[in-house]
């Protein structure tokens, strides 16, 4: 059965008893609620924001939250000391996509060849924000054509794909990193060992303490999702070509370049 609601108000006028009011009337009315927040981040209204659900919560009143962002910005508001109602929640984290199911996607909808299709579901390694760029860049192209993709126009696209991705992905995690975080993350990407990455980090104290020091920074980069545990004590990247992307941070010829790492 559906119903009407009718509002007298802008938005800017509306107060947090405003929103108290009409969630309890919607839960008389055994309505569930969903907030949906896109770039989920600190604003300066999060606060506030995290407050009011506390509240609706406090009071059994219907809602659940879905939440977009960066990895390290939904880490930091969870973990920051006054908003911790939110890591207290109940809540699911969503996985990686199925790259096999990417390539099904890209098949079915955008009528791309099963070859191209998998090549393209390779190279997004399950990152939804990849899987949505890769396959609007391409799209795009061919419309533009008006020819029906082919492996010459791929090569071209995918340039452009990975400096997108960079640009507007990886650059804003790796801008929010610490500088240990990004010396971390370097020495995985080059293979050192503990003691290197130590080193690395300007920490030198015994080999006990080192190991302890670096696995902060290791489980720091788990918990923010950009390595994953793959056995052994070893890690992945969980990103596609993050690993490339902080080689790019190492190329004294790349705009990326840090001589600080």
């Amino acid at each position: 059965m559906g119903f009407n609601l009718s509002f007298n108000k802008t938005n800017e006028d509306y107060t947090t008893q405003d929103i108290e009011n009409f969630m309890e009337m919607l839960t008389r009315l055994d309505k569930q609620v969903v907030i949906f927040i896109d770039e989920f981040n600190h604003k300066e209204n999060t606060r506030e924001f995290i407050q009011l659900l506390q509240n609706l919560k406090r009071h059994r009143l219907n809602f659940n939250l879905v939440a977009d962002g960066l990895p390290q910005m939904i880490y930091e508001i969870e973990h920051e000391q006054p908003l911790t109602f939110l890591k207290r929640a109940r809540h699911i984290q969503t996985t990686m996509l199925d790259v096999n199911q990417i390539e099904n996607e890209y098949q079915k909808h955008l009528n791309f060849s099963p070859i191209l299709s998998h090549q393209m579901a390779q190279l997004t390694g399950g990152y939804s924000f990849a899987f949505q760029l890769l396959g609007c860049k391409l799209w795009n192209a061919t419309n533009i054509s008006r020819q029906k993709p082919n492996q010459k126009t791929f090569e071209v696209i995918k340039q452009l794909y990975i400096e997108d991705l960079f640009t507007q992905s990886y650059d804003i995690i790796f801008d929010n990193l610490s500088t240990n975080d990004r010396k971390y993350l370097r020495g995985i990407a080059n293979g050192m060992s503990t003691t290197e990455i130590a080193s690395l980090m300007n920490y030198d104290k015994s080999a006990k303490q080192q190991q302890n020091y670096v696995n902060q920074y290791r489980r720091r980069m788990i918990q923010q999702d950009l390595i994953t545990p793959a056995g052994n004590g070893r890690v992945r990247f969980k990103l596609p070509l993050f690993k490339e992307y902080l080689n790019d941070t190492q190329n004294p010829d790349s705009v990326r370049y840090d001589p600080l790492l």
